[in-house]
């Protein structure tokens, strides 16, 4: 191995020549985390879910799950007012390939709704210089007592794969990394972006 490459979002086509080895370790995006609105605000103060990390070889995908948004939070009064929920976490796909080796393999973390006193965090990531899975934190509520909070979004999984070209050719895997969860970015409260989506290709 000499050389690391990170991959972002976007497409990628990364060859492989005969007997070379390469190691995928992806990571899946967080999802966005929940705002909190009065009822009368326009739209649902959800997050958006995290994009997921896709290798396909051939008809085969693996996939790195992201995780799922935080869902907003609505303020009337104390009599009609709901919270927002957490995320989960994103859920990793597996394939069978002879090519393929699987080293690691961790869905992502559920996020987990706390005090209402306390922002609602999202789940905890993988990578953090690069910032990456982690999910986006909730809105503070903005009804009596801080009710009616956003829920923080879930964390992305993790999947690393080792590959080997056993052909007497090149073959070519395809990359597919996905967006980060957004969170909810309207009038009020507002929710916190996910962590990226990433692959660290070591070949």
């Amino acid at each position: 191995f000499s050389a690391l490459t990170y991959l972002f979002v976007g497409p990628h086509t990364v060859t492989l020549e005969p007997g070379e080895v390469a190691i995928f370790d992806m990571y899946g995006a967080g999802g966005g985390g929940g705002g909190s609105a009065y009822t009368s605000a326009y739209n649902q103060p959800d997050g958006t879910d995290g994009g997921t990390v896709t290798l396909t070889y051939q008809a085969k995908t693996f996939v790195a799950g992201g995780g799922g948004k935080g869902t907003g939070g609505r303020w009337g009064n104390g009599s009609h007012y709901f919270n927002g929920e957490a995320g989960l976490g994103g859920k990793n796909l597996l394939v069978t390939d002879d090519k393929f080796q699987v080293l690691y393999n961790k869905n992502g973390e559920d996020a987990i709704i706390g005090s209402r006193w306390d922002t609602q965090l999202g789940a905890s990531g993988y990578v953090a210089k690069l910032r990456t899975s982690h999910g986006g934190n909730g809105a503070t509520g903005v009804g009596d007592e801080r009710w009616s909070y956003g829920g923080g979004g879930g964390g992305g999984g993790n999947l690393k794969l080792r590959c080997v070209n056993n052909e007497t050719t090149p073959i070519t895997v395809q990359i597919n990394v996905g967006t980060h969860g957004k969170g909810w970015s309207g009038a009020t409260n507002k929710g916190d972006d996910g962590g990226i989506a990433a692959v660290i290709l070591t070949k």
